[in-house]
C-alpha cells in the first residue's frame, strides 16, 4: 500500500488509482494534508490531473514543487503551508492531486 493510499484510508478519504497514480480529489486534500501532519512527512510536490470518462491528463498550471526547501527542522511545516497556499489557488476544484511526500527523520 502506497503513503497516499494509507494516509486516505486513516482519514476516510477516497483514492482514484490510475497505473502507478494515485489521485485525491482538491475537494479531499485539505483532510488528506491534515493527516498527513501528524507523520514525520514533507510535501515535495503536488500534480493536478483532469478525469475524464476514459481519459486521463495532468494540467500543467497545477504543478507544485517543494522539493528545493532547505533540509531544516521547518522544512516539513513550510512544505504543508506551501501546499495549502497552492490548492487555494487553484481555479479548477474538479482536479485531483498526484502527492510526492518524503519522510523526515
Amino acid at each position: 500500500m502506497g503513503l497516499t493510499l494509507d494516509l486516505a484510508a486513516s482519514a476516510q478519504i477516497a483514492v482514484v488509482r490510475i497505473g502507478s497514480l494515485e489521485l485525491v480529489a482538491w475537494s479531499d486534500m485539505d483532510a488528506l494534508l491534515r493527516a498527513a501532519q501528524n507523520r514525520k512527512l514533507a510535501v515535495l510536490g503536488l500534480e493536478g490531473f483532469k478525469l475524464g470518462p476514459s481519459s486521463v491528463s495532468p494540467d500543467m498550471e497545477a504543478i507544485a514543487d517543494f522539493s528545493t526547501l532547505s533540509r531544516d527542522s521547518r522544512r516539513a511545516k513550510r512544505s504543508f503551508a506551501g501546499a495549502w497556499r497552492f490548492l487555494a489557488d487553484i481555479s479548477s476544484k474538479q482536479l485531483h492531486f498526484d502527492i510526492v511526500w518524503e519522510e523526515q527523520k
